[in-house]
């Protein structure tokens, strides 16, 4: 089954659903997400390289840490 997220506007104002894939395409649409981002003492990030299998943003570098609102959670 696939997962629907959150849609919202430039406030923050939830404008609607869609599957999170089709949320990602085409340049994708604004969605309620959050990182967590790990820096240490020379202010540099900590990020891990997402692997190749992945359906959204293979092979780039990414937070250790992502959250997409799924519809129903707040």
């Amino acid at each position: 089954m696939p997962e629907i997220i959150v849609l919202v506007d430039e406030k923050d104002n939830p404008i609607g659903y869609d599957e999170k894939l089709a949320a990602h395409r085409d340049g994708g649409k604004l969605h309620r997400a959050f990182s967590i981002f790990i820096f240490n003492s020379k202010n540099e990030a900590l990020l891990q390289l997402r692997a190749k299998a992945k359906t959204t943003f293979s092979l780039s570098g990414a937070t250790l840490v992502a959250v997409i609102q799924p519809k129903g959670r707040t």
